[in-house]
Order: structure tokens, then sequence, then C-alpha cells
């Protein structure tokens, strides 16, 4: 059962600024980005269990996590995909930390992204929004974009929907354009043979 999660706890420019960011991803990058694409690889090795108790923390303010959408959106192609490949990144036995997982999701979410995929980023804000460890601002904010993205595949899927439909419109007619030829050659057939040969 999906749980409607309430906006009312967003700070007051958190929705208006997701709602623009959202609006004009699609918009090309104009400023260079500022931000290290990822913490280096030796960060996480340096830091054992400090970093491990750090994963566990709210993450971080609405803020920074609004400012790495647009430092993700204003990032060319190529690095964007970079970005999501670092991200990805995992020994295969550790879980990802949850900054890590909520810049995934926001990677996986923004409409301007070449990496964008609706179900891993709903998978991911679903996951996160179990969280115990989060504010109620992080949750109201990852809510809102987990109702971007399920939008946005209900959507896609009644698209897909009118396109079988479309398809299989055009198929009927098709079909329905050669019996109408098939029924014109044998009219034409008929006729020839009842009028004889010419003399």
């Amino acid at each position: 059962m999906k749980t409607t999660v309430p906006y009312g706890g967003l700070p007051r420019l958190a929705v208006p600024l997701f709602a623009a960011l959202l609006l004009n991803a699609c918009a090309p990058a104009s400023t260079k980005p500022q931000a290290p694409i990822a913490e280096p690889a030796q960060t996480h090795h340096e830091h054992t269990s400090k970093t491990e108790v750090k994963s566990e923390t709210p993450v971080v303010s609405n803020n920074a996590l609004l400012d790495y959408a647009q430092y993700f959106t204003d990032l060319p192609a190529d690095t964007q995909k970079k970005e999501v490949a670092i991200l990805s990144t995992t020994n295969g036995k550790e879980k990802l930390p949850l900054l890590t997982r909520s810049k995934l999701a926001i990677a996986y979410a923004l409409p301007s992204s070449k990496t964008r995929d609706s179900q891993k980023a709903q998978i991911l804000l679903d996951e996160l929004l179990t969280e115990k460890t989060l504010s109620a601002d992080e949750k109201n904010l990852f809510g809102v974009l987990r109702d971007f993205v399920g939008e946005n595949i209900r959507l896609l899927g009644r698209l897909r929907d009118e396109q079988k439909r479309a398809d299989t419109a055009q198929t009927g007619m098709m079909n329905l354009q050669k019996k109408l030829d098939d029924l014109k050659d044998i009219e034409k057939t008929m006729i020839d043979r009842d009028q004889g040969p010419k003399k």
C-alpha cells in the first residue's frame, strides 16, 4: 500500500526550488560545476568504523540535496555517467551509504539525467523512505521525488498502452485494406470470365 508523505514539513523554499529544478532540468548547462564528482576511493578506506557510523546518521540538509541535484543537472552527459558509475561502486559486500544512495536516486530520477532510470529511482526512493535515521524534512523531500517518479512511470505505461492500441488499429486497417483489395481482384476475375474472350 502506498503511503502518502506529507509535504508540510519541508523548509519553505524546498518544494518550490525542487519543482523549479525538475521543470528546468532539461535546459542546457550554463555554469561549470564546482563540486567534486565523488569522494576519492581512498577516503572510504581511510575511515573505517567512523565512516560506517556516519552512513547511519541523517543524510544531509535538504538544501545540500537540492544543491547536488542542480550540480548533477549541470554536468555534461559523459560526466553524469562517470558520476553514477563512481556512486554505484561497491565491493559487493557492503550496502551503499545512505548519502550515496540518496545521490543515486536523484541521478536516476532527474529529467535531464543521461542515466535516467525511473524504475531504479523508485526502488532506491522506496528503500530510502524506510530508513529510520531520516529526518522528517528528508522523508518529505524524498516523498516528493518518489511521487514525481511514480507519476512518470504511470504516464509512460499509459503511453505504451496507447501505442499498442494504435499499432493494433493500424494492423487492423492494413488487414482490412488487403481483404478489400483481394475482393476487388476476385470481382475483376469474375467479370473478365463472364465477358469471355473478345472476338
